[in-house]
């Protein structure tokens, strides 16, 4: 073994440096001049201890290393064969880390957040689905091309439906009734949608099937209740569930705007229209303002007869009139005979009747209208009457003479007394301006 104390020391020294440093150490061995032999008896204690001292560490750094060895040996064969060794110098921060990865197959892991895979769940479908309604205030016009300068075909009112043909970004085709063409796509709604619009415009509703249905504050029996219900009532529906049905109800102390029914005893229905044709809808407006007028002369000819009472004394059979007879009558009355007492006003309802009794027609209406018999009527005076209506007196007059009083007798005639011709009657009665007759016949 060779031991390096000095640069100079590693190569045999010539005779000259040898007198300069006075020894030199080559392959182990020291050699000493005779000039000092002291200092090198010296040097070589110090050399062979320092040379004892590298022994020993080289040796406690071989045991080591062996121990180390037997160590990591016991390691690898107790760890497992799919274990992964991750080496990590954690002083020193710019070491790169090494993995050695087992041949097994594991779960990849990784710090990176993997987004969730979403789903849209499909609509369910509504009955609606294919149909639109129109979601305006009155009606909304179908015309016959796409275009708001497009001729006006036919109009869809609150409640129609219509089913969709063509489906177009602004205008959608369709169909209802007799009508055919395109509406405009910001005033219909289809589908759930078309669903809420039903409830929303009151068009889902609710009848009750017996009398005294209670109206709940809650959908249950031990909540109180607004009221009952009559037979029939009609009311906004809003849904139905377990039982019970929810209806729109208003009413002073209700917060919420809502009640309950018992849905057993409760028929829901939703009745939606069609659309009509600009000719149906003049036909529809024309029987509409007949409707107006009869409901109107109804309403005008029940609030005369009831304007009085009779308490009629009869002394012939009733004949049974109907309403709009007896106010005919009584405004007949009255354009004949209206400044007359009422004995005469009595007197010529019965010659209307008489006449009816004997045959001169089938209706009131057709021997008051007949030509020449009644020169107010020709005169259109009676109509003018009609719309008015006729003074008490003229309708107590036609509905005792219609009860049996009968105060001329079977006369079929009258004139006034200014120009009558008594002789060419075979009888007569004076009632103070009108004389009442029997005509001769040649």
């Amino acid at each position: 073994m060779h031991l390096l104390l000095h640069p100079y020391l590693c190569m045999k020294p010539t005779d000259s440096e040898e007198i300069k440093y006075g020894y030199y150490a080559y392959i182990g061995r020291v050699i000493v001049t005779k000039r000092k032999p002291k200092m090198f008896k010296l040097l070589s204690r110090f050399f062979v201890m320092v040379a004892a001292v590298a022994v020993l560490v080289i040796a406690a750094g071989c045991s080591d290393k062996k121990a180390e060895a037997e160590t990591s040996s016991k390691q690898e064969e107790t760890a497992p064969a799919t274990s992964v060794t991750d080496v990590v110098d954690t002083t020193t921060p710019d070491i790169e880390i090494v993995t050695t990865e087992s041949t097994v197959n594991e779960p990849e892991t990784t710090t990176e957040s993997i987004p969730e895979e979403t789903t849209t769940a499909e609509p369910e479908p509504s009955p609606l689905d294919g149909y639109v309604l129109a979601d305006v205030k009155l009606y909304l016009n179908v015309r016959e091309e796409p275009s708001v300068s497009a001729k006006v075909v036919g109009k869809m009112y609150v409640g129609d439906k219509a089913t969709i043909l063509e489906e177009k970004d602004e205008w959608t085709y369709i169909t209802s009734g007799n009508v055919t063409g395109y509406v405009s796509n910001e005033y219909i709604v289809t589908g759930k949608a078309a669903e809420e619009y039903i409830i929303d415009a009151g068009l889902y509703k609710a009848k009750s099937t017996v009398s005294g249905l209670r109206i709940r504050k809650e959908p249950n029996i031990d909540c109180e209740y607004y009221g009952a219900a009559y037979l029939g009532q009609t009311f906004k529906a809003v849904s139905e569930e377990d039982g019970w049905v929810k209806i729109r109800y208003n009413v002073a102390g209700n917060e919420t705007g809502y009640a309950y029914l018992a849905a057993e005893y409760v028929e829901l229905s939703c009745e939606l229209g069609e659309a009509i044709t600009i000719e149906e809808e003049q036909e529809k407006i024309r029987l509409a303002e007949e409707a107006r007028k009869a409901a109107e002369k109804a309403a005008r000819i029940r609030k005369a007869l009831d304007s009085c009472e009779i308490n009629p004394v009869p002394n012939r059979a009733p004949i049974n009139l109907s309403d709009e007879d007896l106010y005919l009558l009584a405004c007949l009355v009255y354009v004949e005979s209206g400044i007359e007492p009422y004995e005469g006003q009595l007197a010529v309802a019965n010659v209307v009747l008489n006449r009816y009794l004997q045959g001169y027609g089938d209706t009131l209406t057709e021997i008051i209208y007949a030509k020449n018999q009644f020169e107010p009527v020709g005169k259109g005076i009676l109509d003018k009457r009609l719309e008015l209506g006729p003074p008490q007196s003229c309708v107590k007059a036609a509905k005792e003479a219609a009860a049996g009083v009968n105060n001329i007798g079977d006369y079929c005639h009258f004139i006034t007394t200014a120009i009558a011709e008594y002789d060419k009657y075979i009888e007569y009665t004076v009632i103070n301006r009108h004389c009442f007759y029997k005509r001769v016949w040649y």
